[in-house]
């Protein structure tokens, strides 16, 4: 009977411990160091922290799956105001404001009477910088514009993601006076100059 009472405590004691070594604590990171390349740490709610011996190209990512802000993307750029606004030609550009962590491969601006246009697409016009601008300002003239219609420019850049392009900036090409326009305008001259001839006289 007493042998029995001892075992009893001495597996009452044992239990918990055994319970408690089988249990294992998930960490958010692991721990240590040595992690090999392209490792994916997850962490709930804010972005993860590479541990110690981590490898520079790991991605690390956040509960709803977002990379890190080391990882590339398509280039942010903005497009300029159009000017010099004059018969078929007109002048526009853009900015690019970030190449989206890759190297820029071509950078310039597309135009066409079709709005969002994209490069590739049906009656677009591509003008590339030369040479190519990978960061800053750039200015450039489209040409080949017909007369009073109303064209859309845009700005891009081009990384090994993709192309990033700014916002649309609309514009109406200068108008022809056309026949009737010139039979007007030369009313309006012979009439300023019969207006002229009497003010002298009288």
């Amino acid at each position: 009977m007493k042998n029995d009472k001892y075992y009893l405590v001495l597996i009452l004691i044992l239990l918990p411990l055994a319970l408690f070594s089988q249990t294992k604590k998930a960490d958010v990171f692991p721990a240590g160091g040595g992690h090999s390349e392209n490792t994916e740490y997850k962490n709930f709610g804010t972005f993860g922290q590479p541990s110690a011996g981590s490898s520079a190209n790991s991605s690390y990512k956040n509960k709803e799956g977002f990379l890190n802000s080391g990882d590339e993307v398509i280039p942010m750029v903005s497009t300029s105001n159009v000017f010099n606004i004059n018969l078929d030609l007109a002048t526009s550009g853009g900015e690019i404001l970030d190449n989206g962590g890759a190297e820029i491969i071509s950078s310039g601006i597309i135009y066409s009477q079709t709005a969002n246009a994209e490069i590739g697409d049906l009656g677009v016009t591509v003008v590339y910088t030369d040479p190519m601008i990978e960061d800053g300002t750039f200015t450039l003239t489209m040409s080949g514009l017909v007369n009073g219609e109303t064209y859309y420019v845009r700005a891009f850049a081009e990384n090994e993601v993709g192309y990033g392009y700014g916002d649309d900036v609309s514009f109406v090409s200068v108008p022809t006076l056309g026949e009737w326009g010139m039979i007007t305008l030369a009313s309006l001259l012979a009439g300023f100059g019969g207006w002229f001839v009497w003010r002298r006289v009288v």
